[in-house]
């Protein structure tokens, strides 16, 4: 099961965290996030020893959605020690 970070939390969970995060930006009514989210937990147990994979909703966090400027869902963002090192707005297939 992944973990859901939202506007209370992200500070403590992606900003502090020493490991690699990944964030997935998604929403409810966006239907290619189902799909995405399917996918999400099957990557989480290929690097869940190396990464931490978090879901935000954006109509919960919307402090969130206009910190980092998503546009659209799902959107997906890796950091490291906290800072952004990566942005992809589309949902790929794992396997």
């Amino acid at each position: 099961m992944l973990l859901e970070v939202n506007d209370n939390n992200f500070e403590k969970l992606v900003c502090e965290n020493t490991r690699p995060t990944f964030v997935a930006f998604t929403a409810d009514w966006c239907s290619v996030c189902d799909n995405y989210k399917r996918e999400l937990v099957k990557l989480h147990e290929l690097v869940k020893d190396q990464l931490d994979v978090y879901l935000l909703d954006i109509d919960r966090s919307p402090d969130m959605k206009r910190y980092h400027n998503i546009q659209g869902t799902p959107t997906s963002v890796l950091y490291n020690r906290g800072e952004e090192v990566a942005q992809l707005n589309a949902a790929w297939p794992v396997s």
